[in-house]
């Protein structure tokens, strides 16, 4: 272990998580925790992810021209840091469908106390960046609205959705309630998806590579397809269209700024 440069190899692969690589994020973030004290199964861990990486050297990020529209999908994995009892929380944001930011991060606040809370925690970071990158696209001359944000967990919608605090979310800190303005002024439009489809899924957890290869491709800029493409599609034609989705069927309404979609497939 002594011989094994460990630091040095995390550095370089930290380095490409964070520019070329959303794929090895989780994974870099986790080994990255062990750099005070690499233990055995931190550093063969480190080999395995050496070998992944030699057997993708072709992948890389992939860039397309189209609309210049901002979304995001965002999760959390609730409880999942065994010393601290925090939440993973993750995010990617397109351009488009060109990958311009994600990250992988404990949440810094206090401890949540469900999985709704850590989701709606995350759904909060993933705004802050999302009004960042809207400030950048507005001296461009490309201001955003209505901006689409994939979550996977319904309980964390409604309490953003929610214009005062009941008995279950007085606790939560007063900043992460500026997603509620945020949907209230229309920047963001959260809309239900599928965890099968949530691309958020590999920046909070261990995926293994059944869940993790149907995604690899859209993580790194090509087009969505199958199922997620046609989801993605059908939530931008509404949208574009002004059409109620009540209207629209086999769609549901929920409360303001909410789409929960279903066909046949099991969306």
């Amino acid at each position: 272990m002594k011989k094994f440069p460990y630091r040095q190899v995390v550095g370089s692969l930290l380095y490409l998580a964070v520019w070329t690589r959303p794929d090895l994020q989780y994974a870099i973030i986790s080994l990255a925790k062990h750099s005070h004290r690499p233990t055995i199964q931190a550093v063969r861990a480190c080999q395995w992810l050496l070998e992944y990486l030699n057997g993708s050297k072709d992948r890389g990020l992939e860039f397309h021209k189209g609309l210049i529209e901002l979304s995001a999908f965002c999760d959390a994995s609730f409880g999942d840091d065994t010393e601290t009892g925090r939440s993973t929380l993750g995010h990617i944001i397109y351009l488009g469908t060109s990958p311009i930011s994600w990250a992988s991060f404990l949440a810094n606040t206090t401890v949540q106390l469900s999985t709704a809370e850590a989701e709606y925690v995350s759904a909060s970071h993933c705004a802050k960046v999302l009004c960042a990158h809207n400030n950048l696209l507005t001296e461009l001359g490309y201001p955003q609205s209505r901006i689409m944000m994939y979550e996977d967990n319904q309980a964390a919608i409604t309490i953003a959705l929610q214009r005062a605090s009941t008995h279950r979310t007085r606790h939560i800190l007063i900043q992460i309630h500026h997603i509620r303005a945020l949907i209230v002024d229309n920047f963001i439009e959260m809309v239900h998806i599928n965890t099968i489809l949530q691309l958020g899924d590999a920046f909070t957890k261990p995926l293994g590579f059944q869940a993790l290869e149907p995604h690899l491709d859209t993580l790194f800029g090509k087009p969505p397809t199958g199922r997620l493409q046609k989801y993605i599609q059908t939530t931008l034609q509404l949208r574009r269209s002004g059409r109620s989705i009540l209207s629209s069927q086999p769609l549901v309404q929920y409360p303001t700024n909410t789409w929960k979609l279903y066909d046949n497939e099991g969306f």
